[in-house]
């Protein structure tokens, strides 16, 4: 029987919040804490691959190197909320994979090496899976915002759940 990885949507709140305590957040950092997991065993999956509204471009870009810096993507919060730190690794390979894959269905993608992993990766996968362990590749949305391309990549994105 073929194990299929499962699909969340997961919001981060706004900006970091969640992790400072913000007593507004409360619900939802205890949903990214305790509660995912629940539904999910992080030690069963192989790599995270997360889309990311915060990271809007003309084509599909994926992060591709073996370790992405933060990119704090908000301003005006406490000057602790921009030392965090998270170090999974990333997956050059799979993030090839994805590209590959993309390009065979048609889709437009390209490789980034550079860009940090944004709030909308790093808060969620601090509360969810503190331990930093798991692969992450990031990858952006279009900025046309075009539904029916970004059901497609979502196709694209569906094979990979099974790997």
């Amino acid at each position: 029987m073929v194990l299929v990885a499962p699909a969340l949507f997961v919001n981060h709140g706004g900006g970091p919040l969640p992790l400072l305590g913000d007593k507004d957040h409360m619900g939802l950092t205890i949903f990214l804490r305790d509660e995912v997991k629940k539904h999910v065993n992080f030690k069963e999956l192989k790599a995270i691959i997360l889309v990311t509204a915060h990271w809007q471009e003309k084509q599909v870009t994926i992060s591709s190197n073996d370790h992405h810096d933060l990119y704090f993507d908000y301003y005006g919060f406490p000057p602790e909320s921009y030392t965090y730190k998270y170090n999974a690794p990333g997956h050059p390979d799979l993030a090839k994979q994805i590209h590959s894959a993309l390009s065979d269905a048609g889709i437009s993608s390209k490789l980034d090496p550079k860009r940090g992993w944004d709030h909308g990766v790093f808060v969620p996968m601090m509360l969810m899976n503190p331990e930093a362990n798991i692969p992450i590749v990031q990858i952006s949305v279009l900025k046309s915002q075009d539904a029916a391309a970004h059901y497609k990549i979502g196709e694209v994105l569906h094979k990979f759940r099974k790997d």
